[in-house]
């Protein structure tokens, strides 16, 4: 406002202050409605940065020249209702790469009504397609690139009551991604996603769709339909609740989950779509989204094909992408809407219906007011249009109001070309049922299911009173308090913190041959238990964040590690905390030395003779992409980087060098190797989806570990020493959790905990041998070795259950 005396600018800054900005400037300017920002408004892409991007990624990512022309490109498309608090309004971006980017591609950023958010991006960490209001394209198992840089705009209708856009994604994984959105300003959304093949392969499509975890979430029991009903945010006496629907057509294989994300939690709803394509042949995902006031939504949408959907409701629509062709009407257009009261043409150069017939010599766009006989035209440049019976008109750029005579002949046009979609319905669209090997159904031993507010479950750990004995005890870190239960389920004993407990580890650190217990949490202390869960000691946590580093403010302890590093009887305890902070211990807790730089927080801790000298190293993951590599002296040796986001990590001698390996998996889908001088070896990737666990396990008895990455795919990849792949195991929905197991499952080694609940058990060559259904997404998966040799599996889910199985 400074800068320009905007009076728009002038506006909005009272509107977000309560009406009463104090301006220090510009004082005869008076606040304007900009008005011009409503409708469908798009925001060009800076051709420095798309120049930029041309030459030279901006973190080392996979990038390339967009292969969009910078003419098509746009940075983001605004669809506005209106400038009041309670509009509609949504956000289309058309640029997936930048500072600080994600990789968000023609997402749909935000969708807010009646002030309320109801899709949301809303995380700073997570750059991931599937974090992201988009479709995720997974072919013949891979995911081998990013999706690209650039979307490019290839239709736009701004009417006075519509707005249809058609942007595009070329080759993303060997798929043109066409996304149509159709808008009823103030009302209703349809996005139709077609997904057309570039080559022929074996296609997952996940749509997601992504909401802050607030009100009264519901998946209905068929799964296409989500409803959310939350109050109204403003005192308005026509509202007190508002309902936000969103539909899918077909019947996807649809799963929801719950995270912590920067701003709090966030649902995910994943609509995973399996077919196979050949070129040029298409698949489209068709949604309705909906905010209702005071109510559920009248609308229901039915898939009619690939390119078209019946809007079902109080007045039936056609909606389509491209030409339409029926008894007595023809259509050349991008996008179309018909209905009895109403045809919407976006990208229109011919129209005809009985004796009406319209033409333009360059696309533009119409909305026709049948009762009424009104029409508006808008031109984005200068063209010529003829009408049957009229002269030739010169069109300028802009708006403008023509008459279209319908009359009695050409309604009933309309009206059976509508009537006879209602009348056939919808064709049955249904997923394709795998034919899956007949395997093995896990037992349960024990459960206890979540209470009607049930506390997080944070973490697990087996342990025996007994070093004799096999894990007879299991520690379960579950809200304030940590759990003893027996191998039955019974509760032995409960010890209560003062803040959420996070980790727990066993170690003798008295040295008197009997194992103690160390948990810690959010009330920043480490505790010290016995074997009946008595407390023999606490020790409050000074650590501080430094700013920059991210994390939380205070030291919350999220990671304990105990370790004799000179390999005597002389403990160290190792904290990692959510503050990028990690600190070591002696056994009397003097704390010996601290650093930072863990960037937002201690993921995972670990010990290991790296490099094969009998030092151990201490491992440390963080979110931000890397496992640090920090001597027991507390230097820093160096960084293993795989992409920003979450780490996991593993080591294993993956080469038969006889020296160890680290494998990074990052929450962005890349996998590296790097060797114990931390130089990388190779990368494998799953660009986008989440590379959940990574795990090294000799599968083959060769003296090599091979490394198993857990995706977001809904793959298991097992890879070789030099990063190919030797198997690949779908699983279903994406892997939330794998772990090797202990004896009792026969071959089998590995189990999967997936986002639809089911875990299952693999063998040593992927091999689906067992599985247990679930209700809710995994969380993780813990092995328990008992006293009778039978091992068993812990499953923790997203809804606090626990289920022991064999």
């Amino acid at each position: 406002f400074w800068y320009s005396r905007n009076p728009g600018y002038l506006w909005y800054l009272n509107s977000i202050s309560d009406g009463a900005w104090p301006n220090p400037y510009h004082l005869d300017v008076e606040p304007t409605i900009p008005q011009e920002a409503t409708g469908v408004q798009v925001f060009p892409l800076s051709s420095l940065v798309y120049a930029f991007t041309a030459e030279r990624p901006y973190y080392n990512e996979s990038s390339g020249p967009p292969n969009i022309p910078i003419e098509q490109s746009f940075d983001k498309i605004s669809y506005r209702s209106g400038m009041d608090r309670e509009d509609q309004h949504f956000l289309l971006d058309g640029y997936g790469r930048g500072k600080h980017f994600h990789y968000d591609t023609n997402a749909i950023l935000k969708l807010t009504c009646a002030g309320i958010d109801w899709l949301v991006d809303s995380d700073y960490l997570v750059r991931n397609t599937t974090e992201h209001n988009m479709v995720s394209i997974v072919a013949d198992g891979r995911v081998d690139s990013p999706v690209p840089e650039c979307a490019g705009l290839l239709c736009l209708g701004d009417t006075p009551g519509f707005g249809l856009t058609e942007t595009v994604v070329r080759n993303y994984n060997h798929v043109n991604w066409f996304r149509s959105i159709f808008w009823k300003k103030g009302d209703w959304i349809v996005v139709i996603d077609r997904l057309e093949g570039v080559r022929g392969s074996s296609f997952v499509f996940d749509a997601t769709w992504k909401v802050l975890d607030k009100g009264n979430i519901n998946l209905s029991e068929d799964a296409s339909t989500l409803t959310i009903v939350r109050p109204a945010r403003w005192n308005n006496s026509e509202a007190t609740t508002y309902t936000f629907t969103l539909q899918n057509a077909s019947d996807p294989a649809t799963t929801m989950r719950s995270r912590t994300g920067t701003a709090g939690p966030v649902c995910m709803v994943t609509q995973r779509h399996e077919t196979r394509l050949n070129v040029r042949e298409t698949y489209s995902i068709q949604n309705l989204l909906h905010v209702t006031k005071n109510r559920a939504t009248k609308l229901a949408l039915m898939k009619l094909d690939e390119t078209s959907c019946l809007l079902d409701g109080p007045e039936p629509t056609v909606l389509g992408c491209g030409p339409y062709e029926g008894p007595g009407m023809k259509i050349s257009a991008s996008m179309y809407h018909l209905s009895n009261s109403c045809i919407v043409l976006a990208g229109v150069t011919h129209f005809s219906c009985g004796e009406v017939m319209f033409s333009a010599k360059t696309p533009v766009s119409l909305e026709i007011n049948v009762p009424s006989n009104e029409t508006f035209l808008v031109a984005s440049e200068r063209t010529t249009v003829e009408r049957r019976g009229r002269d030739h008109l010169q069109i300028q750029r802009g708006t403008h109001r023509i008459t279209l005579n319908f009359g009695e002949e050409e309604r009933r046009i309309l009206s059976e070309a509508v009537k006879n979609v209602v009348t056939a319905g919808s064709p049955i669209v249904r997923r394709s049922e795998k034919l899956m090997n007949k395997v093995r159904p896990l037992t349960e031993i024990w459960s206890k299911e979540p209470e009607s507010h049930p506390e997080e479950i944070t973490s697990a750990i087996p342990w025996s009173t007994d070093t004799r004995i096999l894990d007879e005890r299991i520690l379960i870190c579950q809200g304030r308090k940590l759990k003893c239960y027996d191998q039955n389920g019974a509760i032995l004993w409960t010890f209560t913190s003062k803040g959420l407990m996070r980790c727990a580890v066993r170690a003798d650190i008295d040295g008197d041959g009997n194992e103690e217990i160390l948990c810690g949490g959010d009330d920043e202390h480490i505790y010290v238990l016995n074997d009946n869960g008595h407390q023999l000691a606490q020790h409050l946590m000074t650590e501080r964040l430094i700013i920059g580093q991210g994390g939380t403010e205070n030291p919350c302890v999220n990671n304990l590690l105990v370790e004799s590093f000179r390999g005597t009887d002389d403990t160290r305890i190792v904290a990692g905390f959510t503050n990028s902070q990690i600190s070591l211990f002696d056994s009397s807790f003097n704390r010996i030395w601290n650093r930072g730089g863990i960037f937002h927080g201690v993921h995972k801790l670990q010990s290991t003779d790296l490099r094969g000298d009998g030092l151990q190293v201490i491992l440390a993951a963080d979110h931000y992409g890397g496992v640090h590599c920090i001597s027991h002296e507390g230097e820093l040796l160096g960084r293993v980087y795989s992409e920003l986001g979450d780490v996991d990590f593993a080591v294993g001698d993956i080469d038969g060098d006889g020296r160890l390996e680290i494998i990074n998996g990052s929450g962005t889908g890349t996998t590296i190797a790097a060797d114990g001088n931390l130089n990388t070896l190779w990368q494998f990737q799953t660009h986008g989806y989440n590379a959940r666990q990574v795990l090294c396990l000799d599968l083959d008895d060769d003296g090599k570990s091979e490394v198993l990455v857990a995706s977001d795919t809904g793959y298991i990849y097992a890879l070789d020493g030099l990063g190919r792949v030797i198997w690949q195991t779908e699983v279903g929905s994406p892997a939330m959790a794998m772990i090797t197991l202990s004896t009792g499952f026969g071959e089998s080694t590995i189990a999967v905990g997936t986002s639809s609940g089911e875990t299952a058990v693999l063998d040593v060559k992927g091999r689906k041998v067992g599985t247990f259904p679930g209700e809710a997404p995994v969380k993780f998966l813990l092995s328990i070795a008992s006293a009778d040799d039978d091992s068993r599996l812990l499953i923790v889910d997203e809804q606090e259950r626990i289920r022991v199985v064999s």
